[in-house]
């Protein structure tokens, strides 16, 4: 309880980046550190801003992100994210000061921004307030694209990437082959490059937070532990019949046991519903082959869409999925109230409270 007293006064700053798949990582951790008893606002862009009616007890605020029409409506992600991080240090630092003059104490505590918004960081700095960076990928992905960076530097991967690589198998990253690595269709290789430059430098930050389980990702958080120096629309098919829906409450639809496969751009495995995998882009591949040839939670389409049904709706390997998909999910609630998960999430809380060894970190 005393903890929680003297973390009432302290506010978070969170910098989600604009898109769903980031958004919800970093409000649910907001949601845990503002039960821990922190103060938590969100400084968000004007695109794709966040919704904030299920958090009441969140301040948000916007900031001008000087994308244009054309650029919204291109829907390059790539490009969008870079406008934004070239755009935004000044007006976060024109919204942060005026966070602090409207504080009691003029105490931020920390800032928590998403990997692929790195503005933040130097603003930090200017204002002496401790930064963390969220990752809300797989650590897996994160190998896969520092490999992908690192062997395109030396030049050996062409773009577009020619079909007589695509199948081969990427030296020291079994199971993938090229064709699975996090290539951006979006916009240029280079520009690609440049954006996860920027989102893998982790610079004066204090620490990492990696939003994924060590049940399912250990061997790859040990890897990324051992080089870093830093803290670390769809259908649903049930088992009778079939239903097409625009859109749908996917947590609440996944819940449901008639549902017997989930199709899917390889974005929820925390769900005990088989998939089949259908990936769009980026680090999609890279889910969606550890999902089909590691976990084996899945299957990836590669072509026809009726087989990849009937291999998971009628062979019976629907069922051997389900066992394993319900077996990671209860190690991962397990974890969560009791485990590894629990005790980072309160090692992290500790961690922010305690702002001087975050200045130290």
């Amino acid at each position: 309880m005393e903890k929680k007293t003297q973390r009432s006064q302290r506010t978070l700053v969170l910098v989600p980046a604009p898109y769903q798949g980031h958004i919800n990582p970093m409000l649910q951790l907001g949601a845990f550190l503002h039960s821990k008893g922190f103060s938590i606002t969100v400084v968000h862009t004007h695109f794709n801003s966040p919704n904030p009616s299920n958090h009441h007890n969140f301040t948000f605020l916007s900031i001008p992100d000087g994308l244009t029409a054309g650029q919204i409506s291109s829907g390059n992600l790539i490009g969008i994210l870079l406008a934004i991080n070239a755009n935004c240090k000044e007006s976060f630092q024109q919204c942060l000061t005026q966070v602090m003059k409207q504080e009691a104490r003029n105490d931020i505590t920390c800032i928590i921004h998403d990997e692929l918004m790195y503005f933040p960081e130097p603003v930090a700095n200017n204002l002496n307030i401790p930064s963390l960076i969220l990752r809300p990928n797989s650590a897996t992905n994160f190998i896969a694209r520092s490999a992908l960076l690192r062997l395109h530097s030396k030049g050996y991967i062409p773009f577009p990437l020619p079909d007589s690589l695509s199948l081969k198998p990427v030296p020291e990253l079994h199971p993938l082959r090229f064709k699975d690595l996090p290539i951006s269709t979006f916009d240029t290789l280079e520009n690609y490059s440049k954006l996860m430059v920027n989102a893998q430098n982790v610079r004066t930050s204090s620490a990492i937070i990696w939003n994924t389980p060590d049940c399912l990702e250990q061997s790859s958080l040990e890897q990324i532990q051992q080089q870093c120096q830093i803290g670390l629309s769809y259908c649903l098919k049930s088992r009778e019949s079939g239903c097409i829906v625009k859109w749908a409450l996917q947590k609440e639809i996944l819940a449901d046991d008639a549902v017997g496969g989930f199709w899917s751009h390889c974005e929820c495995i925390s769900e005990r519903v088989p998939m089949i995998c259908k990936p769009f882009s980026i680090d999609q591949k890279v889910h969606a082959r550890y999902i089909s040839q590691v976990w084996k939670i899945g299957i990836q389409l590669e072509n026809e869409i009726e087989r990849a049904v009937r291999k998971l709706m009628v062979l019976f390997e629907e069922k051997e999925m389900r066992v394993r998909t319900m077996e990671l999910k209860e190690n991962i609630e397990a974890s969560v109230k009791s485990g590894s998960l629990y005790d980072s999430l309160n090692d992290l809380a500790d961690l922010i409270g305690c702002n001087q060894q975050l200045h130290k970190s």
